[in-house]
């Protein structure tokens, strides 16, 4: 999401759906930072469990969807879950950790085509916090052998191949890289530090949130980010009309 002009923003806003949990008022200010930062309108709807998802979502468009929702536990209850699977825009569900990250937009990726989506995500984020990104790529080690030079060359070249990605994004980025030694599940959990978490969700063959993005929102420490792949793709395409326009 780039700031808007005076005359886009009637038309783009950030949608914030909080209770009065602690989780709620971290949304609410992480939401109307943003919404100060982008200068677009923030809408506010409260919790309600009974309301579907997918009665909300449709009913109430916008370009940032922010959750704050919490159970009578403490946990992140599995209405704000069906909340991030039905959103068709970029999503940030609070954690505890949910300040206004100081640290780094951390980027997880995996070397597959859901890369670009949560590229993108990362650098628009990291713009509205005035912080960089940083690159986690997962590599664990193998169950029967021995750790090898040539095991952790492929989790770096990952990365490396990730890196030249985000450098025709964004040409003059230097983010920091990260190469972790756990399966996906544990990194997401428990490793990332308490900035800003993206991660990625299927868009096909079968749409929705897979086992590590699941997990990100339930035990990450910090808020977590789900990015759309279509988005992505939209956002590429706007790119490339606005070069050839120039051209």
């Amino acid at each position: 999401m780039a700031p808007a002009d005076q005359g886009d923003a009637p038309q783009r806003r950030i949608l914030m759906c909080t209770d009065e949990s602690e989780l709620g008022e971290l949304a609410r200010q992480w939401a109307g930072r943003c919404a100060r930062e982008l200068g677009v309108a923030l809408v506010t709807l409260h919790g309600n469990p009974a309301t579907p998802a997918a009665t909300l979502i449709p009913a109430h468009p916008a370009d940032l969807l922010v959750l704050g929702l919490a159970d009578s536990q403490g946990w992140v209850p599995h209405t704000a879950v069906d909340l991030v699977a039905a959103a068709p825009c970029l999503t940030v569900l609070m954690r505890p950790n949910g300040g206004y990250p100081q640290k780094p937009v951390t980027a997880a990726v995996s070397g597959d085509p859901s890369d670009e989506a949560v590229l993108a995500a990362a650098v628009d984020l990291a713009a509205i916090c005035h912080t960089e990104v940083r690159l986690l790529h997962t590599h664990p080690l193998p169950l029967r052998h021995s750790d090898s030079p040539e095991e952790r060359w492929a989790g770096q070249a990952v990365l490396e191949s990730v890196l030249r990605q985000l450098l025709r994004l964004t040409p003059d980025y230097t983010p920091s890289t990260e190469l972790v030694r756990l399966q996906a599940q544990e990194a997401v959990g428990h490793h990332c530090g308490d900035g800003l978490l993206v991660v990625g969700a299927r868009r096909t063959p079968h749409p929705g949130l897979g086992t590590v993005t699941r997990t990100a929102l339930h035990h990450a420490r910090s808020p977590v980010a789900v990015a759309r792949t279509h988005l992505a793709s939209e956002r590429k395409r706007t790119q490339e009309s606005r070069v050839s326009s120039l051209s």
